[in-house]
């Protein structure tokens, strides 16, 4: 899945609070093939992707709803993936004091006898207090520094493996679903929340993004082009001890990438330090080209017109070319 799987919109509402206006926003995000392998693990990484997703955009989330659909339940495999879901989930929104305010299960989902991938369907409600402070994903100018806060740049904990388990790199390089998902982090979720909202509530972020399906190489990718036309390079430098591979796509849990004003970088770092969230530099915007630097070895340097191409275009793509 790509951050286009996942629904959100941002609605203006006036008159529900005495303070004055805020925005709303509501966000939906499926589990598919994680939950084959592990749902505890998997399913929880469904809300807290949207929890955090919140956090980036420095938003508040405020309740959650779902919508749970699977095969048939009297097999089971079908009631272990249900039950292991619901106990993941209660666990994740639970920890964050977000209620479920109410969803829908939805069983008997087959075709001759074969049932569907689970699929269920999380929605998470959150409010942001200060439209001004609203953060957007899209870099914004050009020498930016752009920090990796959370885990370390090769997508592990320190000393560890970086997590490509069910991971899109997995998927779509390999053409494998196996491995287990990454196990949750709430606690370092909650602090990479907190740090966020703060940042954002003092106007210190130029940009966030969470880091999700894709990993830090999809965040930074998706920085690059707005919604009005708009496209800005960056150089992305990484220092790493193990695979370039975890580096750039590992989907390892409680991380954001972020870009400051040069001059604010020392205010990143307090504050950061405050919340007891490692602050890593990765790069800068601005010029024409997308480059990957890795122990500074150059391994990627493209033009913005042929990234456009594979990552703007990729559904027009793939919807005009001829069947095989």
């Amino acid at each position: 899945m790509t951050e286009a799987d996942v629904v959100s919109t941002l609605n203006q509402t006036e008159g529900l609070w005495k303070e004055g206006p805020r925005f709303s926003g509501k966000a939906f995000d499926p589990g598919l093939e994680e939950i084959l392998l592990d749902g505890f693990f998997a399913h929880p990484s469904s809300e807290i992707h949207l929890l955090r997703t919140y956090a980036a955009v420095g938003a508040v989330p405020v309740g959650a709803t779902n919508c749970l659909n699977f095969g048939n339940p009297e097999k089971p495999e079908v009631i272990w993936q249900f039950s292991e879901v619901n106990a993941g989930m209660s666990e994740a929104l639970s920890a964050f004091g977000v209620p479920i305010t109410g969803g829908n299960v939805s069983f008997y989902n087959e075709t001759d006898g074969a049932g569907i991938p689970p699929t269920p369907v999380v929605g998470v409600v959150g409010v942001l207090k200060d439209t001004e402070r609203l953060v957007g994903q899209h870099y914004r100018g050009r020498a930016e520094a752009l920090y990796l806060v959370g885990a370390p740049s090769d997508g592990g904990s320190a000393g560890g493996e970086a997590p490509l388990g069910v991971s899109e790199y997995l998927k779509v390089i390999h053409g494998r679903t196996d491995g287990r998902p990454p196990a949750p982090a709430l606690e370092a979720e909650m602090r990479l929340g907190t740090f966020l909202r703060a940042a954002a509530a003092a106007g210190l972020l130029r940009s966030a993004k969470d880091l999700s399906e894709g990993g830090l190489f999809q965040a930074a990718i998706e920085g690059m082009f707005a919604p009005d036309g708009s496209r800005l390079g960056l150089a992305l430098a990484l220092e790493v001890g193990s695979r370039i591979e975890g580096a750039l796509f590992a989907e390892s849990p409680a991380r954001a990438l972020v870009s400051v004003n040069p001059e604010d970088r020392e205010v990143l770092h307090a504050l950061a330090e405050k919340h007891g969230v490692p602050a890593q530099f990765v790069g800068l915007t601005g010029g024409d080209r997308f480059q990957v630097i890795v122990n500074r070895r150059g391994v990627i340097d493209l033009p913005l017109d042929a990234v456009w191409d594979a990552f703007g275009r990729g559904l027009e793509q793939a919807m005009t070319e001829p069947a095989v």
